[in-house]
């Protein structure tokens, strides 16, 4: 689907790559567009989790040695946040058109009720299964969180099979609808049509 058009944008995180959709929410929003990305703890980072935590250990070490407790680097565990902070990145924050552009960018773990209803799309250039190869190590954003201090997880899963449940239930209520009308519109038609014939049939 076509993410072009200055518009709200709702991107399903779920099986991208990290750093290839962070490129992607980028660009749209400096060109205009309010970017919403959910589901972010089920983004994808590709090689090993055990890789990955110590790169991000590596990172947790970076600090200030001016006042490091009130002047120093901010490690975000959630993966909302860190994903947003590589989202940053990539863009000229410290400009007002890159300020602008961030502030238009929000990110949330599982998805809020607001954007339960709404359409969500995919960025099919950060897919994993048409970026990368299957035998490709992989680690999943919300894996890695915990794995560093991040304590929603399990919330986060039991709100989205909430939230699964009563969409299904509201597919299943609609499919229902539908399949009432039908039949309703079928006997219309079928009512229609034997008065014709029996007119028809008055009138030979």
């Amino acid at each position: 689907m076509s993410l072009t058009g200055s518009k709200q944008i709702v991107i399903d995180g779920k099986n991208h790559i990290y750093g290839r959709l962070a490129a992607i929410v980028a660009k749209k929003a400096l060109e205009g567009n309010n970017v919403v990305v959910v589901r972010a703890e089920e983004i994808i980072i590709s090689r090993s989790q055990f890789r990955n935590r110590l790169k991000f250990m590596e990172f947790l070490r970076k600090h200030s040695n001016s006042n490091p407790t009130k002047h120093s680097h901010i490690h975000y565990r959630e993966p909302s946040k860190m994903f947003k902070r590589a989202i940053r990145g990539m863009l000229p924050h410290k400009t007002r058109r890159g300020a602008d552009a961030l502030n238009r960018i929000s990110v949330f773990e599982g998805i809020p009720g607001k954007f339960d209803m709404k359409k969500r799309v995919c960025a099919p250039d950060a897919l994993k299964h048409l970026v990368l190869k299957n035998v490709t190590p992989t680690t999943r954003l919300g894996d890695l969180s915990s794995s560093v201090g991040w304590k929603g997880d399990a919330v986060v899963k039991k709100l989205e099979t909430k939230r699964k449940e009563k969409s299904f239930a509201r597919f299943e209520k609609r499919k229902n609808q539908l399949a009432e009308f039908k039949a309703k519109r079928q006997n219309a038609i079928a009512s229609a049509a034997k008065e014709v014939l029996e007119t028809l049939a008055m009138v030979q």
